[in-house]
């Protein structure tokens, strides 16, 4: 920081600080009503080895889960969204792959109607030529 910003300040306490913001920001997030949220993205990201278990509103951007956990099974998906599911979150539609299905399996995967085309549907979708011009 010294050298960057030519302002003294130690590991420690940015630490702290970066605490103390998380903290107040997970409180905040809390309380937010996710009942407005229509269509959720879920899925995993990686923060190196570790899983992080996300999930957006397709029409806001609003990243309502982010969280590092251990696992990345249906038990562990299904704590978080319980979670979320007080909070409001009722989604018409989720988007995700079939691992996060179990957890959810009241609510319709939009993703599922890609999965269930059987492979000759799809030679058939994809052995179509594009029109010439």
């Amino acid at each position: 920081m010294r050298d960057l910003f030519d302002y003294s300040v130690s590991i420690g306490t940015i630490h702290n600080r970066v605490i103390e913001a998380t903290q107040k920001a997970r409180n905040i997030n809390q309380t937010l009503d996710l009942s407005p949220i229509k269509v959720a993205l879920l899925d995993e990201l990686f923060q190196g080895n570790q899983p992080v278990l996300t999930g957006v509103d397709v029409n806001s951007t609003y990243c309502f889960l982010l969280e590092a956990v251990s696992h990345r099974d249906e038990n562990t998906w299904g704590w978080y969204l319980l979670e979320a599911e007080a909070q409001g979150l009722n989604p018409d539609y989720t988007i995700a792959d079939a691992g996060v299905e179990a957890a959810m399996k009241s609510t319709p995967r939009a993703s599922s109607l890609i999965e269930n085309l059987n492979s000759r549907s799809l030679k058939l979708l994809f052995s179509q030529k594009a029109p010439q011009f």
